[in-house]
């Protein structure tokens, strides 16, 4: 998997993601109650991603919401866009997948609601989450596909997007 940590603080883009999820967490915490979750997300994680050769594009476990979001944020440069933007509680997550439907660069920032920090895995480890750094990675539509998950220790969202080729380079993921 192609993937890089990426400073928060030296890009416009992460900088304005940052700035959307503080404002996120300010909104009334919306309808967090009620989470959705399917299949054993603690035993999709223990596993470990699927072989290589094998495709998963979505989860099979979870527990995580959706959020609404606006289809733009302050500072989102032209031809980028939300992938997801999600709440998940303590000991929430999503399990393995690889998204290989929709190829191409992902940047993730992440915000912890109560300190508790989760972790972004990837068939090469985990990243322990930490609000100053984003998660940047190529999404690849075949083998040796890009596998993924999270785990979410406290309360965490997360706002992911799709960018093109040209920020990618900028951000120094290529």
């Amino acid at each position: 998997m192609r993937a890089r940590r990426l400073v928060v603080a030296q890009d416009p883009l992460t900088r304005a993601m940052a700035a959307f999820l503080v404002e996120v967490e300010h909104r009334s915490l919306w309808e967090w109650d009620h989470v959705p979750t399917a299949g054993d997300l603690a035993a999709d994680l223990e596993r470990g991603p699927g072989s290589p050769m094998v495709d998963r594009q979505q989860p099979r476990a979870y527990c995580r919401r959706f959020l609404p979001h606006a289809s733009y944020f302050n500072g989102m440069p032209s031809g980028t866009r939300i992938t997801s933007l999600n709440f998940c509680p303590a000991g929430g997550g999503v399990g393995w997948h690889t998204d290989s439907g929709a190829p191409g660069w992902r940047v993730y920032v992440t915000r912890t609601l109560d300190g508790d920090e989760g972790a972004f895995l990837h068939a090469g480890g985990a990243w322990e989450d930490d609000a100053r750094i984003a998660h940047g990675f190529y999404v690849s539509a075949t083998a040796p596909f890009s596998w993924h998950a999270v785990r979410a220790r406290g309360p965490r969202l997360s706002l992911g997007v799709c960018i093109g080729s040209t920020l990618a380079t900028r951000l120094g993921l290529t």
